[in-house]
Order: C-alpha cells, then structure tokens, then sequence
C-alpha cells in the first residue's frame, strides 16, 4: 500500500518540486508516474485553478501577486504516513449484537437491529445485506427504528463494529428465513412442475398458507476478540492472545502550504489508500474516510481546549477571547463555544482531495468480506501535521530552532526523521527541527517561523511566556 501511494501521489517529484518552490517561488511542472519534470515560473493568479482532475476551484485567498513574494510569506511541505487499527471492543462481552427480520407476503421485509443511525450509513448497509441474503430489491427492505424493545441488550455503537455486529445478526436471521423458504420450495418442486418460477413475494404467501414463520431472531458474537491476557508472564507477545478480531491499514499522503506571517494553511492535495475489504458500499465508505479525514484535521491542527490556569493568567500573550474571567475557578475551560474553540469547516477540506480504496484483499473475520471503515483513518491526518512541519522546517534563516512549544521541557537535540530513503539519498536532507505539539493552531506554527516579529515578542515576554500563545483564530 505504501508504495502504491507513494507512486500514485508522484512523492519524490512533488518533494523535489517543493524545495525548489520553498527557495525560488517557482512551481515545478510534474508529468503524472513520469520522471520528466519542467522548471516554469506560474503567476500566482492561476495557481490551482484547475486540479489534476480537470475541476475548476475556487482561487484560493492565501495568494501573493508575484512569484518571488510567495517565495518568502508561503512555504509548502509534504508527507506520508501509514495506519494500523484494531477491531472490536475491547471488553469481550461487548462484541455482540441481535437483529429480528420479519418478511411479509407481499415479499417485503423489516429490519430491526441493535445499532443507532447517526449518518454513518449502517441503516443502508443492513438493508443491503438484508436484500442479498434474501434474493430481493433493496427498495422492498425496510429498517425500522432502533429501540430495545425489539432488540433487547444492545452493545454501543461505537468501535466502528456497527456494521460488522449488526450486519451479521441480520444476515442469520435472514438465512434461517431464507432457509425455510427453500425447503418449500423444494417440496413444492415435487408435487408442482410450475414451483420453480414463483416469485418471491408468492412463495411467501405460499408459506404463510402452510403455516410457516416468516420472523425471526438472529444473533452474532464475534468468535476471536479481547482474549488478550495482560497479566501472562511470557517472552512471546503472541502467548496472550489476539487483542482484536484483525485490522485495518491504510497510507495518507498531504500536501500543504503554509503562510508563515499569519500561522493560516491550506492542504492543497490529499492522497489517501485504504484497506475496507470488500466494501458493502463504496460511497459509504468512501465518505466515511473523507469525514474521519477531516475530523482528524481539526484535532492536530486547530482544536485546543484552553483551561484556566492561575501561574499564567496574567499572561498578555493570550488572546481576550480565551482569556481566564477572574470568577472562573482553575481548570475551568477557558473556550467552550464555537465563538473560540474551532472546528474544520468546508473551506478546511483539503483543494485536490483523492480517495481510493483497496480492491481484492476480503477480511474473512467480518460480514461478506469487508472491513470496519469509522475510525481507522482518523489517523491519516497526521500527514497534513507533518507536512506542516516541514514547511516550517523551510523557513530562513536555514536550520534555525523552531520553538518548542512546551517551554519547561528542554529542546531536543536529535534531529527529526528526514524524507524517505530514495529522496533523502540525493543529498537534499531538511535540517533538524525541534517538536512541535499538536494541535498546531495559526498561533503556533507562525510562532515557529522565526523572523524579526517573533523576536520582538521573545525579547518582550522572555522565551517561554513568548510559546504561550492558546486562543484558537
């Protein structure tokens, strides 16, 4: 997988063309899986109007008028990332679900299932199943309302098990129905020539007429999960048990652009690979990464909880909107609305935003071979953070300190983890940076661009007073 990314998102190219573009403001024209590249200097007037997949764009506002002024305010960086996620509660008792299916004799069916619709598609996924184990057009399956009345002892919805509990629950309840259906079929075969061509919808009246239940209860618990024994003296991992039914990867790759005089950044192109299984429904799941994609975004780059905290109230580096009220006890939360406390809005979603899923690797562990899709890449993300610190690592004067935004621990003086090995081969190593903690809020990153404001204010509020800088833009 981290290959295919790194050969479908042109890294290496695009990594070369940004340092040129970091030290001359000149974009590097790159032919898509090709090594040819053209040095051309664009006007910044029709920079991204156009993707790489021929849609128009709205011109972004973090744009200079000159080539060279883009140059020294906006930097770009970029990086890849992978993820591993497991799957399934961690209590065992947990991961398990019921479903009752009742199918009437006009050929329709309702669904009842433990999980809770929030916009995450599991209500369409049932239905499908439902549809598919019993022969039928998905139109002709309804879902009903989750309520424990209809299926008692529900586990949460959460983990992102919905769909793997709930889906199977269903699908045996929906054999066993199915199965009545078929051995009537069969007897039917015998004494009627005609029996073979019956429709669905009449053979289920033919089954109420014999007296047949068409309602059933179906049930599902995850047969391998949580049997990880952390108390199991042993020199092998491997000897506790297996702590998740299996797991879910995936590669990310992002690039950014950072305006260094006011902290702000855009991602400009997203490359993101995942490994879903079989997918039930790829426009379910292809949302469903966008969505923990952009949910990810907001938590390492702009949603910081402010407390209150006494030694630090008089501080003038923060921001009147966050500002501790002298009433507020310590540990209050200093931003608890919207008005100071930011989340990723639609103008945050990344300009070139490209999504693909894995074909041809089925998980035998869940329902018709797919995967859990919630959760696993909410880690993706990372590679906008890490982007972002490369741009700054960009900055002049070469290899100054980027601040360290925990004042109290000393600056580390190892140096961060370059490139991969085929670009960092041709001599073009970053030089070494200091961590920088997330989430990287505007206040932080432009505080990590040294240059003579950022100096003024160390020199003003001393150094560690001067990385204090909470309120959220």
């Amino acid at each position: 997988m981290w290959d295919r990314v790194w050969r479908q998102s042109d890294f290496e190219q695009r990594w070369l063309a940004i340092q040129h573009y970091n030290k001359t403001g000149e974009d590097i024209l790159i032919e898509p899986s090709s090594n040819v590249v053209a040095i051309s200097p664009k006007d910044a007037s029709d920079d991204d109007d156009v993707g790489a997949s021929g849609r128009e764009r709205h011109q972004d506002p973090m744009v200079a008028s000159q080539p060279s002024s883009r140059s020294r305010r906006y930097r770009r960086g970029i990086a890849m990332v992978p993820t591993l996620y497991g799957i399934n509660f961690p209590l065992k008792y947990l991961n398990q679900a019921g479903a009752h299916v009742s199918v009437y004799a006009d050929g329709t069916a309702v669904v009842h299932h433990a999980a809770v619709e929030m916009g995450q598609g599991v209500n369409m996924k049932v239905a499908q199943v439902a549809a598919r184990a019993l022969g039928i057009p998905v139109e002709h399956v309804h879902v009903g309302d989750t309520s424990i009345d209809q299926v008692p002892n529900t586990s949460p919805t959460a983990a992102s098990v919905g769909s793997d509990l709930n889906c199977m629950a269903v699908l045996d309840a929906c054999r066993a129905i199915k199965s009545k259906l078929d051995a009537l079929k069969e007897s039917s075969c015998r004494k009627d020539a005609a029996a073979p061509t019956l429709s669905f919808a009449a053979l289920c009246e033919k089954a109420i007429k014999a007296r047949i239940s068409l309602s059933q209860t179906g049930f599902y618990a995850t047969p391998v999960c949580s049997e990880y024994d952390w108390l199991k003296v042993t020199t092998s991992n491997a000897d506790r048990g297996p702590a998740f039914a299996y797991f879910v990867t995936g590669v990310g790759c992002a690039e950014v652009e950072v305006d260094i005089l006011t902290g702000l950044f855009r991602v400009r192109r997203c490359d993101l690979l995942m490994d879903v299984g079989d997918t039930l429904n790829p426009y379910i799941d292809i949302g469903q990464v966008e969505g923990s994609f952009m949910q990810g975004l907001g938590w390492l780059t702009m949603e910081e909880l402010v407390y209150h905290d006494p030694p630090h109230q008089g501080d003038t580096t923060t921001t009147s909107q966050a500002r501790p009220r002298p009433s507020q006890p310590v540990g209050a939360l200093t931003n608890p609305s919207p008005h100071t406390y930011k989340i990723p809005s639609s103008r945050d979603v990344p300009i070139d935003f490209r999504v693909e899923l894995l074909h041809g690797a089925p998980n035998p562990y869940a329902v018709h071979g797919s995967k859990a899709v919630g959760e696993p890449p909410f880690f993706l993300p990372a590679a906008a953070y890490f982007a972002i610190k490369e741009a700054i690592r960009s900055v002049e004067p070469r290899g100054a300190p980027i601040a360290n935004t925990d004042a109290a621990r000393p600056v580390s003086s190892e140096v961060a983890e370059g490139p991969p090995a085929a670009v960092a081969s041709m001599g073009h190593l970053p030089p070494p940076v200091n961590p920088l903690d997330a989430p990287l809020t505007a206040e932080k990153i432009r505080m990590a661009c040294h240059d003579a404001h950022v100096g003024v204010a160390e020199a003003a509020l001393g150094r560690q007073h001067a990385w204090r800088i909470a309120a959220s833009v």
